[in-house]
């Protein structure tokens, strides 16, 4: 019988530091699989990051983005 085995990710964009701390401390936070693993980082959905830090995660990735964005896509974007 074949099995699958499916996780669902997010990949975010953190400072170094705070990415490292992450993977020190939750199992699910790992280096950006085929991403820049400097900055780019994995969080497996369901593992030991509650939901909570997940949204923050993103919105610290989003923000990070964002502000390396030219003026003319940031108006885009909004």
């Amino acid at each position: 019988m074949n099995c699958i085995l499916k996780s669902y990710i997010v990949k975010v964009t953190l400072f170094l530091y705070y990415a490292l701390e992450l993977c020190s401390l939750h199992e699910s936070v790992k280096g950006g699989y085929h991403m820049n693993k400097k900055h780019w980082n994995t969080v497996t959905i369901g593992g030991d990051v509650d939901d909570t830090l997940l949204k923050e995660l993103i919105d610290h990735s989003y923000e990070l983005i964002y502000a390396k964005l030219p003026k003319r896509e940031k108006e885009l974007v909004g």
